[in-house]
């Protein structure tokens, strides 16, 4: 009875215990995250006021707080504006390396240039971070807007085929941190205006942290294939030029399948949004190697269904399909370094000619 009598003299003790230890936790969270949030805020700071004047993100992201480039795209596009003469560069990973914009705003002083370009990017991602753009970026309020979208025939995939789902990249990275959600199969975000800018302020310590693990893990696997490479004959380190396959890579990444529609009638409704925009359109075909322009049914196919959309007179077609030779190719799709800047004078080349004078005339400095 005595012990019954004593229980609530003891409550108090005991939930001053249980504040302590709870205390204790909010403490050790404070200090973990101010321990990365002070990090990554310098380096966030740092690139925003001390970085180039423009965004580059494949030129970029490697120095940020971000893991990849669709995570870039999709939180670290914040340096676009309103400046009256503007070249967006929008495509996967070959323009993304080939088209450095400050070499392309050397060749047309007055324009300031961004390269957008994403990894694996599609049709939908393209349409994805014009999107991202447009929310940055008054295009129609622009004296001059140039869009050079880049096109491959692996563009063209499905999500499905290329990402492994109904998402793109980028829904993936704007879904990871959870300041978006999923709705009726889009990707909204949480909070809009001032609380959205709060919130991905908030985020970036745990940003940063992902780029940490992702970088550790990819040095790690970098590592075992170099390990892994040493006991493989000299044959199976290099298929530069192994055109049998490359060509077998793509028919099991397109599953025996050819094109659906719905990628070439995304970009016309991109085409056409841009153009009531008033803004100028360049489609660029990018090189291709000679083994899938010969007889190789899914490029035939591309060729086919991309010409009528090229055909439209109010944009800009450039054909480089057959611009390169096969000892310029890295592997079946990108540049090998050497030659980045040949392949971007072939644009400048075209830009040159159909972008109307800006207001300023001097060279936009990164």
């Amino acid at each position: 009875m005595d012990n019954f009598q004593d229980e609530p003299e003891n409550m108090p003790h005991a939930r001053i215990g249980v504040a302590r230890f709870f205390l204790r936790i909010l403490a050790l969270f404070a200090f973990f995250y101010l321990t990365l949030f002070i990090p990554s805020s310098m380096i966030e700071t740092a690139r925003y006021y001390l970085g180039p004047n423009r965004v580059y993100v494949y030129g970029d992201y490697s120095s940020s707080i971000y893991a990849n480039t669709p995570q870039y795209a999709a939180y670290g596009m914040n340096k676009l504006d309103d400046y009256p003469d503007q070249i967006f560069i929008l495509g996967a990973s070959t323009p993304g390396h080939v088209f450095a914009p400050w070499r392309i705003a050397e060749a047309l002083p007055g324009y300031k240039v961004h390269n957008l370009c994403v990894q694996g990017s599609n049709i939908t991602q393209i349409t994805e971070v014009r999107d991202i753009l447009e929310s940055r970026v008054a295009i129609s309020k622009l004296h001059s807007a140039v869009f050079v979208l880049n096109l491959h025939f692996v563009s063209f995939l499905d999500n499905e085929r290329n990402s492994g789902g109904t998402l793109t990249q980028i829904d993936q990275e704007e879904l990871r941190h959870h300041l978006y959600r999923l709705r009726d199969g889009r990707v909204t975000p949480l909070f809009t205006g001032p609380a959205m800018e709060t919130a991905l302020f908030l985020v970036r310590p745990f940003i940063w942290l992902y780029k940490l693990k992702t970088d550790t893990r990819n040095k790690i696997q970098t590592l075992r294939e170099r390990i892994g490479s040493l006991s493989q004959p000299e044959t199976q380190k290099n298929h530069s030029g192994n055109s049998n396959f490359y060509r077998s890579y793509r028919l099991m990444q397109f599953d025996g399948r050819l094109f659906t529609d719905d990628q070439f009638n995304i970009l016309q409704t991109l085409v056409d949004r841009l153009l009531a925009e008033g803004a100028t359109i360049v489609l660029v075909d990018l090189p291709v190697a000679s083994y899938y322009r010969n007889d190789f049914p899914i490029y035939d196919e591309y060729r086919r269904r991309i010409k009528p959309i090229a055909a439209n007179p109010a944009l800009h077609y450039l054909d480089m399909t057959t611009a390169a030779p096969d000892n310029q190719f890295l592997d079946d799709a990108h540049a090998k370094p050497e030659f980045y800047e040949a392949w971007a004078n072939m644009l400048i080349r075209h830009l040159k000619t159909i972008v109307k004078p800006p207001l300023k005339q001097e060279v936009v400095r990164p």
